[in-house]
């Protein structure tokens, strides 16, 4: 699909969208795809594309301050909401808003950190089952 329009990325359809566009399937063999269907489906699916972003951005933003009180937590030697602090006093300097104003940014990027960090684990499992965090024998 994106070879016949650069346009489009992986984003642009659903997997229920490729499901209708395929027209044939057989054994060891390419599948056979209406690529206009597919296009036109990318197409009217943009709104999608933008929304995929935005949450990317978001998880992106939410993972930063969560590291960025975790970092400040090791390196200080302080308790998590210590590092919060932290972290608020830093965005009151920075944006010269109010300590509330800052305090609620801050909370609900930490929030939203800690969940997408909850989902990650729902998907690959606990960080001690990874592959990379295993103990040598």
């Amino acid at each position: 699909m994106q070879r016949r329009d650069d346009a489009l990325s992986e984003y642009s359809v659903t997997l229920p969208d490729i499901r209708s566009a395929i027209v044939a399937i057989a054994a060891n063999t390419v599948h056979e795809v209406d690529f206009d269907i597919l296009i036109e489906r990318a197409y009217e699916n943009q709104g999608l594309e933008e929304a995929i972003d935005h949450y990317h951005k978001l998880e992106g933003n939410a993972r930063y301050y969560l590291e960025c009180a975790k970092r400040i937590a090791r390196w200080k030697r302080c308790s998590f909401e210590r590092a919060r602090d932290e972290l608020v006093k830093e965005h009151v300097e920075i944006m010269g808003c109010s300590a509330e104003e800052a305090a609620d940014f801050i909370d609900w990027y930490l929030y939203k950190g800690k969940r997408f960090e909850a989902l990650r684990e729902i998907e690959l499992g606990p960080k001690s089952n990874r592959a990379g965090s295993l103990q040598p024998l």
